[in-house]
């Protein structure tokens, strides 16, 4: 038995629906399934780590070099937008 991290992207889950507005990232979302295979091959080839997608393994290095871009850059790809996690925060602490 081993330990692994499965590191995922952008995975087309209902999360992206459940937003008031529309998200602003339209561009290329993996199905659930990718996930679950990353999971199988991390099994069977006893890997303690598997990137989904595997170019995601650049945005690590980035993160790495330039953590401020990373930053910037990764707030696009958030389904939530940070004026409803503000608003909802608010709330909780309102609701205390």
């Amino acid at each position: 038995m081993h330990a692994a991290v499965i590191l995922v992207g952008l995975i087309d889950t209902d999360i992206w629906h459940k937003t008031d507005r529309p998200t602003t990232y339209r561009g290329r979302k993996l199905p659930p399934s990718a996930v679950s295979a990353a999971v199988f091959r991390a099994i069977e080839q006893r890997r303690h780590e598997v990137w989904v997608p595997g170019a995601l393994r650049l945005a690590w290095w980035l993160r790495l070099l330039a953590s401020g871009r990373f930053r910037w850059g990764s707030r696009r790809f958030d389904p939530v937008p940070g004026e409803v996690i503000a608003a909802a925060s608010g709330r909780a602490r309102a609701a205390r």
